[in-house]
């Protein structure tokens, strides 16, 4: 890895943050400047839950030249950058299906996908905003019944009152952490230790980037080990998590505002 060639990094979550309203573009203000701090051999890296393949469209608009991080740090790639080595943490399919078979009565539909296949229990359009299925095979039925390796997510739809029980059953496997989605009934599998920050911490110690060169914006609270581990963290301004506000700089303007561009014009003086 040649570590020269960066002395900042500059890591930006995708929805609620860098991505404007609707979260399916990015201001031109922010394209321009993310472009221009990567001339400058800034690395910038954008981070989501989204998967890989919903990913590849702003990674490849902004022209970023190091690794992404998708899945919130499930796994970790890379498409310009060859010397890059990726690291992923799967969940194991068994438990998954395990899992699955036991909260199947209790939920409305799940989702679940590996490199190259989508696994789900009925199509669902909203999860295909996040989700999509361009080059995925799509395979329809009971997740117990069609999981035939290790997946990377374990999405889930549920009444709200449902979500203890699945929350206590994903208890029980080691490496599952269950989290609901802001605003709407659907929750998701996490896997334990992999975050925004630890996979953040890995990409800084590949390219030998300290932390205090590290700016790093988000707006929920998968983002907070992103920020605590950055020298420069920010929360937009339209983040409803009062705890992360409290706990981090906040940013003048939200994302409909491209507050994330506005901030790094300042800070680097561009």
């Amino acid at each position: 890895m040649q570590s020269a060639l960066y002395q900042k990094l500059v890591v930006v979550d995708m929805d609620g943050t860098l991505l404007l309203p609707g979260n399916t573009s990015i201001g031109e203000l922010t394209i321009s400047t993310l472009k221009k701090l990567i001339s400058k051999r800034v690395l910038v890296v954008i981070a989501s839950g989204r998967p890989y393949r919903s990913m590849v469209p702003f990674y490849n608009l902004i022209g970023c030249q190091g690794p992404m991080i998708v899945y919130n740090g499930m796994k970790i790639v890379s498409n310009n950058d060859p010397d890059f080595p990726e690291h992923s943490y799967p969940f194991n399919g068994e438990e998954v299906r395990e899992y699955y078979k036991t909260i199947k009565s209790h939920i409305k539909g799940a989702a679940a996908e590996s490199d190259e296949k989508l696994f789900v229990t009925e199509p669902d359009d909203y999860l295909d905003t996040f989700f999509p299925r361009r080059g995925m095979e799509q395979i329809i039925g009971p997740l117990d019944e069609t999981i035939d390796g290790d997946v990377f997510t374990f999405l889930m739809s549920l009444d709200p009152s449902e979500m203890p029980f699945a929350a206590k059953e994903a208890e029980k496997y080691q490496n599952m952490l269950f989290r609901s989605w802001r605003d709407v009934p659907v929750a998701e599998l996490f896997y334990k230790g992999a975050d925004k920050g630890h996979a953040l911490k890995y990409i800084a110690a590949q390219y030998g980037i300290d932390p205090k060169d590290i700016y790093a914006f988000g707006d929920s609270e998968n983002d907070r080990e992103m920020l605590s581990f950055s020298g420069h963290p920010f929360v937009m301004k339209n983040a409803t998590s009062k705890s992360l506000k409290e706990s981090f700089p906040v940013t003048e303007k939200g994302n409909a505002e491209e507050g994330v561009a506005l901030t790094l014009i300042k800070e680097f003086n561009l």
